[in-house]
């Protein structure tokens, strides 16, 4: 992931950047999101990249982004922004600088997350096992038929950073 958020920050002129002879915001998607629908996988960190990414350019824009949080149920990331003024005509000007940052950073990429086809349970009995395994082995008693659900919350309950790597396998279904 530290690969990735690199390039997203080494990126050119984008949303939150103005071009040098135009003025305007670039209407092409990032790099960021060119590499992470090239393989035609998009991974949760590359979704979480992407999501940052758009975060700093609309608070690069004086937008604050506030409240996020990962809907399970909808399988995307939630937040609300405010600029902090009520004049209608200011908020509308805000509405364009975040859907801007939005479609350029993030837009294409959550697309591909949420349309992905949701993995059945012979995937989940497959990677049940070695998930377990590894949690058993940071001292998180989950047993090999345990639920989703079940093995994030005495994860992130152990409060052992290093555990949080056990989940990997488990992305396609949070």
């Amino acid at each position: 992931m530290s690969d990735i958020l690199a390039a997203a920050q080494d990126e050119d002129a984008g949303p939150g950047q103005p071009e040098e002879t135009t003025g305007t915001l670039s209407s092409d998607i990032s790099a960021l999101q060119e590499a992470a629908l090239s393989d035609g996988i998009v991974t949760f960190s590359e979704y979480e990249a992407a999501l940052l990414s758009h975060i700093e350019c609309a608070e690069s824009e004086g937008l604050s982004i506030f409240d996020l949080s990962y809907d399970r149920v909808y399988g995307q990331f939630e937040y609300l922004f405010s600029s902090g003024t009520a004049d209608p005509e200011e908020s509308r000007n805000d509405l364009e600088t975040h859907d801007r940052c939005y479609e350029y950073h993030v837009e294409a990429v959550e697309f591909a997350w949420t349309s992905r086809p949701s993995p059945g349970e012979e995937e989940l009995a497959a990677v049940r096992p070695a998930v377990a395994s590894c949690l058993n082995d940071y001292g998180i008693d989950v047993s090999t038929d345990f639920l989703v659900d079940e093995a994030l919350q005495l994860t992130y309950e152990s409060e052992i950073p290093q555990a949080v790597e056990c989940l990997e396998p488990l992305e396609p279904w949070t």
